[in-house]
């Protein structure tokens, strides 16, 4: 696992989202909210925590190593006034053949596992992103890279592999994905990792 947080809830897209910033990031333009590993595409309701947060056990990239450590930052979030709505999500990273490429590698693989699909944990899909999380699905400039029709081929070939909340769901998609962005990142934030995204159920 990379860890937990708890993310803003999902709503206030067209807010996070205007017609510049999703032409310039997205794929798929269509979709309803858009989830990511990365705190700057779904913020967390942490991030003021500040230098209060550093004596609390983290995981990567300002996530939390364990549920107790999440819930205590949270206790600390809450002494700042009423804690605004939010989901509580697990971060994981997809165990394939690189992930001895990944700084973390030698500590995640005592940590805690993706969850099992009948658990409390709702699968929302595939992320692909560098070392510290920054996605290259949601967070690399489209029009930075590519003119026009490049974008629309790119957008073409993608689209039909990305869910409402623009995640892959099918794990070879990811998988090439990842591959692609290895080439198009090669000088800045390659290599990347797919990390899985999981929603702890309403209920709990």
């Amino acid at each position: 696992m990379a860890g937990y947080d708890a993310r803003v809830d999902l709503d206030g897209f067209a807010e996070r989202w205007p017609e510049e910033r999703r032409n310039g990031f997205l794929y798929r333009l269509d979709v309803r909210n858009v989830l990511s590993a990365e705190t700057t595409v779904w913020p967390s309701i942490l991030e003021d925590l500040g230098d209060e947060q550093y004596c609390l056990p983290a995981a990567l990239n300002g996530l939390w190593v364990d549920q107790e450590a999440l819930r205590n930052a949270l206790s600390l979030r809450a002494e700042r006034g009423p804690l605004p709505p939010f989901r509580t999500v697990l971060v994981t990273l997809v165990w394939n053949e690189g992930e001895s490429d990944h700084p973390l590698s030698v500590v995640m693989e005592d940590c805690v596992k993706a969850p099992d699909p009948d658990s409390h944990w709702h699968f929302m899909g595939y992320d692909v992103g560098d070392t510290y999380l920054l996605s290259a699905l949601t967070n690399c400039g489209l029009r930075l890279r590519y003119n026009d029709d490049e974008v629309r081929a790119l957008r073409r070939t993608w689209v039909p592999h990305l869910n409402e909340f623009h995640l892959f769901t099918d794990l070879a998609a990811a998988d090439d994905f990842q591959s692609f962005s290895d080439v198009r990142l090669e000088h800045d934030h390659a290599p990347t990792f797919i990390y899985g995204i999981y929603v702890l159920k309403p209920s709990q």
